[in-house]
């Protein structure tokens, strides 16, 4: 997965010092930017994360988002709708999916309905 570089949009090239601050971020994966967002918002028990890109790039409309198929196991989805489930990722995600991020297709399973589904 490619560095998401959309993290550096607050920072102010001004400064010498931000900007090295910057650098570090563009280092930063997009698996992990993903990660800690989802994170900071979530008790995650599984987190699974595939760059589909590549399947899209010949595209006619392809625009140079990335592509993201996620499994998430979470008891933050226990009582919650399908729809529910999918605003807390999309919440957590934030800007990302506006910017960085063209397509995220996720399956979303409480701990419970995951050790089902994987056995």
């Amino acid at each position: 997965i490619k560095p998401i570089r959309g993290e550096l949009s607050g920072i102010s090239s001004n400064s010498s010092r931000k900007y090295s601050k910057a650098k570090k971020i563009i280092i930063m994966n997009a698996e992990q930017i993903i990660r800690e967002r989802l994170s900071a918002h979530l008790t995650l028990t599984h987190l699974d994360l595939h760059d589909t890109t590549g399947k899209h790039i010949h595209h006619q409309n392809f625009d140079g988002g990335l592509h993201i198929s996620a499994i998430i196991v979470s008891d933050n989805f226990q009582n919650k709708s399908l729809l529910e489930r999918h605003q807390l990722i999309y919440s957590a995600l934030g800007s990302l999916i506006k910017n960085e991020i063209h397509a995220f297709s996720m399956k979303t399973y409480t701990t419970e309905e995951w050790q089902s589904h994987v056995s």
